[in-house]
């Protein structure tokens, strides 16, 4: 692949909710986009602007240098915001400095246009980057326990659920686990880590460290009108291991001993995660990550539910991915701004522990219907319930836009699908005129499961 001619790959993540799917992408393609003339642009639509700034924190937090912060230690602090309502002293310090970090950054006012940016707000109303500024002062005030007790709401919000059911929650617990979790492929995860969770909102923990700190990236939902409530606002049914801890490359931490995993979530997280920080914060690398990617924050305000404004309506995206509660913004003056042949794909409900397997039928039908109308083709898969729903820009769809990015995917087999788990860029990026769309699309009709998984599961 050396030696074309440098190509612009732009990918829309509507309600990803955090840095996942951008951070699987570039450790994956690290490689071959320190050695090619690539660059990736993510567009990120999300509801809320505490969802931005959680974004922000979690991919700040990431990419922090080695000579700030140890791999073994970021990894644990990455752990603590993303997946638990508790943190130590020692991640809450940290993030208070990032806090600090991205105000003087959403409040700068003077952009060098010769550098590159990283993290780009250009979209953002100036409403909207003083209320950023607001959550993240916010987040400083309630980041003492003495002021806010998430556990408290924690178990507020696990009482108003359960209801009656409160008294016998563990058998609860039990039932979600096996009969949703278990059942629909979470085997990695053991039946005392998930109670653990559901009990407390402590997903990962060391035994001998201090957990006393409220993750308050977890407790305030922000709209454009400024705040409006101060509780814990997370999810409380499925846990935070389904990102980073159903696959891996090391096969050996998913063998079981006696049908129970070997290993634990935690460590399967860690690995992944490890893994994955340990290249794109690799400091032997020749270009750095303003040289291979831009992350661009859409305004909440009026993204997706209107049209893009003049600077991104002419834009062409070769990617798109849509969480399980963005499906709804699934419309054709989106889909029109996706190049021909384009994948699109939208998260399933496979692991919302709410959602019982009729639910789940339904919502696939209805997302489908939606995508259709918007000018989508769908292409089943070979499982019944599968983590997402794979779609293509219709050739006979809405008319397609102009767009200066040459691009085609491949297909691939269903093993090679399985050991890919990120966006391959490399097959991604090809000359159009060797793309046959029709017989590629015959391809993918007359087999089952061969669209590459270009995300983890979330």
């Amino acid at each position: 692949m050396n030696g074309f001619e440098k190509k612009t790959v732009r990918i829309l993540l509507v309600g990803q909710k955090d840095m996942r799917h951008v951070m699987e992408t570039l450790a994956k393609n690290w490689d071959f986009l320190q050695t090619n003339d690539v660059f990736l642009e993510f567009y990120i639509g999300d509801h809320y602007l505490a969802e931005i700034g959680r974004e922000m924190i979690l991919w700040s937090l990431g990419t922090q240098s080695p000579e700030e912060l140890g791999l073994y230690e970021k990894t644990v602090q990455f752990m603590e915001i993303f997946g638990n309502t508790l943190l130590r002293p020692k991640t809450k310090n940290n993030f208070l400095t990032l806090t600090k970090r991205l105000v003087k950054l959403v409040t700068s006012e003077t952009i060098d246009e010769k550098k590159p940016v990283l993290l780009d707000l250009s979209d953002l109303k100036f409403r909207e980057r003083d209320n950023l500024v607001e959550i993240f002062k916010h987040w400083s005030h309630f980041g003492d326990s003495t002021i806010f007790n998430i556990q408290g709401n924690w178990k507020s919000r696990i009482e108003r659920y359960l209801g009656t059911r409160y008294d016998v929650r563990e058998n609860v617990y039990d039932w979600d686990y096996n009969m949703c979790l278990l059942e629909r492929g979470v085997s990695a995860l053991s039946p005392p880590e998930y109670k653990k969770w559901r009990e407390s909102g402590v997903a990962f923990a060391d035994f001998d460290s201090d957990y006393s700190q409220p993750n308050v990236t977890l407790v305030t939902g922000v709209s454009g009108s400024g705040l409006i409530e101060v509780g814990y606002l997370g999810e409380i049914l499925t846990g935070p291991y389904i990102p980073f801890g159903l696959e891996t490359e090391d096969t050996s931490l998913l063998e079981k001993v006696h049908g129970r995993p070997k290993t634990t979530a935690y460590d399967l997280v860690f690995t992944n995660l490890g893994k994955i920080f340990g290249k794109i914060c690799a400091t032997e690398s020749p270009k750095p990550l303003e040289e291979l990617l831009s992350i661009h924050f859409l305004s909440p305000t009026t993204f997706p539910k209107a049209h893009f404004n003049k600077n991104l309506q002419t834009l062409t995206f070769d990617i798109g991915y849509f969480s399980s509660a963005s499906a709804q913004y699934i419309l054709p003056f989106l889909v029109t701004q996706f190049r021909q042949n384009a994948p699109v794909l939208i998260e399933n409900t496979t692991f919302l522990v709410e959602f019982r397997n009729e639910q789940c039928a339904l919502y696939q039908e209805k997302v489908i219907e939606l995508g259709k109308k918007a000018g989508l083709e769908f292409y089943p898969s070979s499982e019944d319930n599968p983590p997402f729903l794979h779609f293509r820009k219709g050739v006979s769809g809405l008319e397609e836009k102009t767009g200066d990015c040459s691009t085609k995917v491949k297909v691939i087999s269903e093993a090679e699908e399985e050991a890919i788990g990120g966006v391959v860029i490399e097959e991604l990026i090809s000359d159009m005129g060797k793309v046959n769309i029709k017989e590629s699309e015959e391809r993918i009709t007359k087999s089952t499961g061969d669209f590459p998984n270009f995300f983890l599961q979330s």
